[in-house]
């Protein structure tokens, strides 16, 4: 059966907006919305207040706004930009994909994230990576295992015994590192969990 894709958007108040069976465009404003899907493939994007989003079955792409909002993708393969704000997301089943445009977007907690399927993807000028090493898996070199950088080359930072994970601009300390998510502890998290994509 052929479902014809919604478009909603709302304004000003808080808003519940649901989507049903197609594939959905929902965009909730301002205030504090909640955006779900049914088994469609979704693209969400919520500008202002705190948001919750579900994504539902479908192959969902789900984008934070200003708020601390969050993302939950349910089933399937699913696409999570928290934007600002300290937002949660969830990508649920599926093999999963997170997206971190910068450092400075504040912390975001990764409920469920998954070496075995999930991958974090980062924007090559947003951290400061030259084309050359776009499109392709962080460098080995460039990811360390422990509280802190331990050479020029360390840029992402997992901290297994609380979860959190570290960017650093140098390695070397004369840039603080940002923290920019939490995972779950005791992950078994390499370089092949993070993704850099050119800008």
């Amino acid at each position: 059966m052929f479902q014809r894709a919604m478009f909603s958007c709302c304004g000003l108040g808080n808003d519940s907006l649901a989507g049903g069976l197609g594939n959905d465009s929902l965009a909730g404003g301002e205030g504090n919305d909640y955006l779900n899907d049914g088994e469609s493939n979704f693209y969400s994007a919520v500008p202002e207040g705190n948001d919750t989003l579900d994504g539902g079955l479908g192959d969902d792409y789900l984008a934070g706004g200003l708020g601390n909002d969050t993302l939950d993708g349910g089933l399937g393969k699913d696409t999570l930009f928290g934007y600002e704000g300290n937002d949660i997301l969830i990508g649920g089943a599926g093999a999963d994909r997170f997206d971190f445009f910068d450092p400075i977007q504040e912390i975001n907690r990764i409920t469920d994230f998954s070496v075995v399927d999930d991958t974090i993807t980062i924007l090559s000028s947003g951290f400061g990576f030259s084309a050359s090493v776009a499109n392709r898996v962080l460098a080995q070199s460039a990811f360390h295992l422990g509280i802190g950088a331990t050479d020029a080359d360390d840029r992402f930072i997992y901290n297994s015994v609380n979860g959190s994970l570290f960017f650093d601009a140098d390695g070397l300390g004369g840039v603080n590192q940002i923290q920019i998510a939490i995972l779950s502890t005791g992950l078994a998290m390499t370089n092949l969990d993070i993704f850099i994509v050119h800008s």
